[in-house]
């Protein structure tokens, strides 16, 4: 965009740490609680970044599943996603995000929004991969939560069962309200 003769790059709110979870010993779920009685009157959107590996073996991908305030419902989520694999491109509704396996980390990078609104369903937007050298995955993802409830708790699982190793990292970050 262009202000006068010179250029303007908007200023997006930056993300704020708020806290980081790096696993000392295998776990099945990693929770964050607390989220709306802590950050509720100060952030808008939170984004998880999730470095880590599940016990699920070989090169496999593990995908991880979200799950807020407990809410066990299948009905209430709602999941697109489009990813690529080497030279595959897809597209589904799996209830997951592709994640990655024992030998590999993968990565993800996912966003919550209007995490403390009382009126809105939440919407969540993930980019996430790995790259073990002879799978490389990539995708990008999109889930609703159908419930207007300001989100308390995140529960990570892995959409298979298995547990998160050590050194695995989950850290937490909020965009405050204006």
């Amino acid at each position: 965009m262009l202000v006068g003769n010179a250029a303007y790059i908007p200023v997006l709110p930056p993300y704020e740490w708020l806290e980081t979870q790096i696993l000392p010993s295998n776990q099945s779920t990693v929770t964050f609680s607390n989220l709306n009685s802590i950050y509720g009157g100060s952030y808008k959107h939170l984004q998880l970044r999730v470095s880590g590996r599940s016990s699920r073996g070989g090169f496999n991908s593990d995908p991880l599943i979200l799950q807020f305030n407990s809410d066990t419902t299948s009905g209430n989520y709602r999941y697109h996603q489009l990813a690529g694999s080497n030279s595959t491109i897809g597209s589904s509704t799996n209830p997951y995000i592709t994640f990655a396996g024992t030998t590999l980390f993968g990565v993800a990078v996912i966003d919550i929004l209007d995490a403390f609104s009382t009126s809105k369903n939440k919407t969540v937007r993930s980019l996430s991969g790995h790259n073990d050298g002879s799978d490389r995955t990539i995708e990008l993802a999109s889930m609703g939560w159908f419930n207007t409830a300001a989100i308390n708790t995140i529960d990570i699982k892995s959409f298979t069962g298995n547990s998160w190793l050590t050194d695995s990292r989950f850290s937490l970050y909020g965009i405050r309200s204006s």
